[in-house]
């Protein structure tokens, strides 16, 4: 009965006490009713791949420490923009996990030769090889050229969940900052100029201190930088610059600058998780059980078309929220999925 009511003839696949109140009114009742109704709705496929994705968190936040400088990169692409002189409509972008210093560079075109020369040249030939880079799953990214380059300077990639870019999350937030830069300096101006006004939008963020470190990404070579407004007051910087002792005395605080920066990193991701913690429901997804995954693209999928696929089978789960998924005649993929891109399937 209360399966004829959920999705029968007079049926609209309702939630499952809207289908107990239902089997109510027409005079019937049993003790466990109200249970049989969850189970009914739950079990219903047609519900599974048409409902609403959970949009609270079910994993608390992990934080992505932060090592030693220039030992963490997220990289990232953002684009297409207008097509600027020399065909740029695409830029790469690098932030450094501990300082916060962005590396960009507009491209033609999204290729893997195009990362490895933006990644030896800005990355490794200014800051020397860094322990990782975290990255999405871009063919850019995972190809073997580049996995080669990797592997011949023992430098470890670490993917991104699909379709969650909280995973890269610093290099994802540069991207929204130099976006959002971009737009205001391009007010009333040509929007090719991109390129060009990138520099400046970088010089900005390099010489601003973060929220994390409370302070500059600029720092990182001993002192502040010297901008032009600066130098036109006559700051007391610039007006006892004139011996090396002071130089000095800068280079010797490097260090304690380092590790103050450390700590209010830490305090940062202390508070920063607390708060993101308090909206947590937990999951109940393991090994072995079947869930259904999130279109990647769910923008392109029809309006009465479901935005779910699978069913998928858990191979390995991970203490961080991730997934390794098998189809169900085991062949196993090659990417990990988030558990905000997937939902248990009952059967």
């Amino acid at each position: 009965m209360a399966k004829e009511i959920h999705q029968g003839l007079c049926g609209a696949h309702q939630a499952a006490r809207t289908v107990a109140s239902k089997v109510f009114r027409q005079g019937v009742y049993w003790p466990t009713m109200l249970k049989v109704c969850v189970e009914q709705a739950q079990k219903c496929e047609s519900c599974q791949r048409h409902s609403r994705s959970q949009t609270t968190p079910q994993y608390e936040l992990q934080p992505i420490a932060p090592i030693w400088p220039f030992a963490r990169w997220g990289l990232d692409i953002i684009g297409p923009f207008l097509v600027a002189q020399n065909g740029y409509k695409f830029a790469i972008v690098a932030i450094e996990y501990f300082s916060r210093w962005i590396e960009a560079e507009p491209l033609g075109a999204i290729t893997s030769a195009a990362v490895q020369k933006f990644v030896w040249k800005n990355i490794i030939c200014c800051f020397g090889v860094p322990k990782e880079f975290i990255t999405d799953n871009g063919k850019q990214f995972d190809s073997d050229k580049f996995k080669e380059m990797c592997e011949g300077l023992n430098l470890e990639i670490r993917f991104a969940s699909v379709a969650h870019p909280q995973s890269n999350g610093a290099a994802k937030r540069a991207n929204g900052k130099i976006l959002e830069a971009l737009k205001k300096r391009l007010e009333g101006a040509a929007k090719g100029k991109w390129p060009e006004e990138m520099l400046s939008v970088l010089w900005a963020f390099r010489t601003t201190p973060t929220r994390p470190t409370k302070f500059s990404p600029f720092m990182l070579h001993g002192d502040e930088a010297m901008t032009p407004t600066e130098l036109g007051a006559n700051s007391p910087r610039v007006m006892f610059s004139g011996g090396e002792e002071g130089r000095e005395v800068s280079l010797e605080l490097l260090e304690g600058v380092r590790v103050e920066a450390l700590e209010h990193m830490r305090k940062y991701a202390t508070s920063t998780s607390a708060t993101y913690n308090k909206k947590v429901r937990p999951t109940e997804l393991f090994p072995g059980h079947l869930v259904l995954r999130k279109k990647a693209n769910p923008v392109a999928v029809g309006k009465l078309e479901s935005k779910w696929e699978g069913p998928y089978l858990i191979k390995h789960r991970s203490r961080t929220g991730s997934f390794r998924l098998a189809t169900l005649e085991g062949k196993e993929f090659d990417h990990s999925w988030n558990a905000a891109s997937l939902k248990r399937f009952y059967v």
